[in-house]
């Protein structure tokens, strides 16, 4: 009897622990990410959308910075291509405002003049590795907070949209 309940323990454990690796794998960096943009037409019906996936990220002009954040205790390196680059790859000029969508539907508004030059960016690394959904990837909203001064925190904070799965733009 002992020999037949240790075997059951044991089955039932490595079957949990088994289980745990098999539900852990949605927070590796998945495989081939997509980051969908919408851009605002004149009318609903009008409005285009875009997939782009991280090769196609990768193929844009990229930008990298290192900074410490809320987040972490460490400086990370961080790279991928400016927010305002996205947007002018989807075909607009300038934004007067996007929408940036996490996978938990958290939503953030950036106006013109959270955009500038070479920040944000939208990371598709950290420290020169893709990220999985436990530090935020795939796709993340970061800004250089060590140096953005011209911003409040408050406002760095709520644009730095981790997880992100989408942005609707309005053009100007």
């Amino acid at each position: 009897m002992t020999a037949y309940v240790s075997r059951v323990f044991f089955t039932l454990l490595g079957a949990a622990f088994a289980a745990g690796f098999a539900h852990a794998d949605h927070l590796l960096p998945p495989a081939n990410p997509e980051l969908v943009v919408m851009v605002a037409g004149p009318d609903a019906a009008k409005t285009a959308r875009h997939v782009l996936t991280r090769a196609e990220l990768d193929r844009l002009p990229q930008v990298s910075f290192a900074s410490r954040n809320l987040w972490s205790t460490e400086e990370h390196a961080y790279s991928g291509p400016t927010l305002q680059t996205v947007i002018e790859a989807s075909g607009v000029p300038r934004a007067k405002r996007v929408v940036a969508r996490s996978i938990t539907d958290y939503r953030s508004i950036l106006r013109d003049d959270d955009i500038w030059g070479e920040a944000p960016i939208i990371a598709t690394r950290i420290d020169g590795e893709v990220f999985g959904l436990r530090k935020g990837g795939p796709f993340w909203i970061v800004y250089p907070y060590d140096t953005a001064l011209a911003h409040t925190a408050h406002d760095l904070i709520a644009g730095s949209v981790g997880q992100l799965i989408e942005l609707k733009i309005e053009p100007e």
